[in-house]
């Protein structure tokens, strides 16, 4: 069988490439980026999070306060579990992405490459959806806490405990800072591996289509009946893989 392939990574390059700058996907250079990787997971996830719920105790009697803090740390908490994900799983994201290069479909067949292409479709627009949203809560969860009234009171955009005053300027730029790229990290982390588990979920969904479009009309794929089925099943095993 005449075969193309179209490389789905190349529609998740942007996210390799933040996840690489990130310390959550591997280089040749392992040895100095697994240390830049938990270098910045630690302070990140760790420190950002622990300040969070150290805070917890400071304001137990506060219910109103408590319960506003659980809920961010929850969100914070799961992203802390997908970073760990992805560290554990790297080697099967790197076979999978490898799989990704060479999604087949029969060469000139307009009806299946427009199953590949609707798949595309779907993950790029529910993509960018996601993008829109994680920025736009991002952007004014910064924000807002340095346009409304209590900017002179330098309040930090999440409640968080640290052994110092961070009132005192520069600490108070610079504990605001972490908390803006921490906060940023986490969102990425949640969008890019959602994203990474859609792609793959969207691609073997297509690949599944083709092959029962190929089942219903695998004879016209060879002359020989037999050799139509071995297509079949060889595909059916590669998608397996």
């Amino acid at each position: 069988m005449d075969e193309v392939y179209h490389d789905w990574k190349t529609t998740i390059n942007l996210n390799i490439l933040l996840l690489k700058t990130m310390g959550l996907w591997p280089i040749k250079k392992e040895g100095f980026y697994m240390a830049y990787g938990s270098l910045i997971s630690t302070l990140v996830v760790a420190c950002h999070i622990g300040t969070q719920l150290i805070s917890i105790y400071f304001v137990r009697n506060q219910l109103e306060t408590v319960v506003a803090i659980v809920y961010i740390l929850l969100i914070n908490i799961t992203a802390s579990f997908k970073v760990f994900f992805v560290i554990i799983n790297m080697k099967k994201l790197n076979e999978r992405m490898i799989l990704l290069k060479r999604n087949w479909f029969p060469k000139n067949n307009h009806q299946q490459k427009v199953l590949n292409e609707s798949g595309i479709k779907s993950w790029t627009s529910s993509c960018w959806m996601f993008v829109v949203l994680c920025v736009s809560w991002i952007t004014f969860s910064m924000s807002y806490k340095l346009l409304d009234a209590s900017a002179e009171e330098k309040r930090l955009p999440f409640l968080a405990w640290y052994p110092y005053d961070y009132k005192i300027s520069p600490l108070y730029e610079i504990t605001y800072g972490f908390q803006v790229i921490s906060s940023r990290y986490l969102t990425l982390v949640h969008r890019i591996v959602d994203s990474l588990m859609y792609i793959v979920n969207v691609s073997t969904k297509c690949q599944f289509d083709i092959l029962s479009d190929n089942l219903r009309k695998f004879t016209k794929l060879s002359n020989d009946f037999n050799k139509g089925l071995s297509v079949c099943v060889l595909h059916h095993k590669w998608i397996l893989r």
